[in-house]
């Protein structure tokens, strides 16, 4: 009877200690939640990528960069490109702003060069950036920037090809 006795005693110091362990650890991951939801706060900075005009095709899914609690004053734009000249001739180009950006963006002509025939230039364009928001009133803003990719046929960037 007494191997009973200790058997039962054993079982319930073992469910006792299994069951103060998984209150502690339930605990514990709330106060994780808690302390992760009050680091986030809200100040959020999206970024999603929708393509090409005229014949942008949804066919692809948007590409989205989520930046939460951005800490400095301006967020660098940095987009990896490839521009690819299948022309007859050798063409000049550059990237800027297509229409006037909202404010607090900024847009600079990036002038990318000679890119000669049946050729590809890859590169990285980062004259575009934005003033971090004070306050995002409804957890997400929507802004629409647009670029423009030009070629000219002459150095100067006079002779605008396409």
């Amino acid at each position: 009877m007494s191997d009973f006795k200790r058997f039962m005693a054993i079982y319930i110091l073992i469910v006792v200690t299994i069951s103060f362990f998984i209150a502690y650890c339930t605990r514990s991951l709330e106060n994780e939640q808690e302390n992760l939801s009050s680091d986030l706060g809200e100040n959020h900075f999206s970024v999603v990528w929708k393509g090409f005009k005229p014949d942008y095709s949804n066919q692809t899914p948007d590409y989205y960069v989520c930046i939460n609690d951005l800490k400095d004053d301006v967020l660098n734009m940095n987009i990896a490109m490839r521009i690819e000249n299948y022309e007859n001739s050798s063409l000049w180009f550059l990237i800027g702003s297509y229409v006037t950006p909202p404010a607090e963006w900024t847009i600079t002509t990036y002038y990318i060069g000679l890119v000669d025939i049946d050729t590809t230039r890859e590169f990285h364009f980062s004259s575009i950036s934005r003033t971090r928001p004070t306050f995002i009133s409804d957890g997400r803003m929507t802004e629409s920037v647009e670029l423009v990719v030009k070629a000219y046929s002459d150095p100067s960037y006079l002779d605008l090809h396409s």
